[in-house]
């Protein structure tokens, strides 16, 4: 930049100032510049909440299979529970077994009852 030692008139003061912008260009830049940042916000405040959305998703897609099993783990952890409860009964002599079917136990020339616990079949001691 070369520096002029020559004296500078308001005319040319004038001159040099005014290509440069108005208070009222200002203003109106100022606003322009607002509202641009209020459309931004906006923008990102849609492509955060868009990608919570996709994030939810994800996670819901991957738990409801996991839910799925647990449930099913759950329900066969209950079943096999009472088996074993059944099985403990029947080994100490507590339960009693529901003598209302009957089958014929090969090697006996007679009917003998049996229970059944869980799909397993006992024959009843006679």
């Amino acid at each position: 930049m070369e520096v002029n030692e020559e004296w500078v008139t308001k005319k040319d003061l004038a001159a040099a100032v005014e290509p440069l912008a108005s208070k009222e260009d200002l203003a109106q830049l100022r606003t322009e510049i607002k509202q641009d940042m209020v459309d931004l916000g906006d923008k990102l405040t849609e492509a955060i909440r868009d990608s919570q959305t996709e994030v939810l998703r994800a996670f819901y897609n991957w738990a409801r299979p996991i839910e799925i099993r647990l449930n099913r783990t759950d329900e066969i952890a209950t079943r096999l529970s009472w088996i074993e409860e059944r099985i403990a009964a029947l080994e100490r002599g507590k339960f009693r077994p529901r003598t209302n079917r009957f089958a014929y136990c090969s090697g006996k020339s007679s009917w003998t009852p049996f229970v059944s616990v869980s799909g397993i079949k006992l024959a009843a001691a006679t």
